[in-house]
């Protein structure tokens, strides 16, 4: 059964064995802004509050 996705990806991600994006990656800076959503990710670094965030638990730099 497939399911609706309204805005939603469905390009591979790019993602490394450490869960961070590689250069290239659709999902970098394609998530949605969240109201109180923290300040940071699952990494420690800084989600912003005001710019779309990074899909994904990862909002750091990406790596090659």
């Amino acid at each position: 059964m497939t399911r609706p996705n309204p805005g939603g990806l469905t390009a591979d991600p790019l993602l490394n064995p450490d869960l961070t994006l590689a250069p290239g990656s659709p999902a970098l800076s394609a998530g949605a802004l969240v109201e109180d959503n923290g300040g940071r990710d699952w990494f420690g670094n800084d989600v912003s509050a005001t710019s779309p965030p990074t899909i994904g638990a990862y909002e750091g730099k990406t790596v090659k």
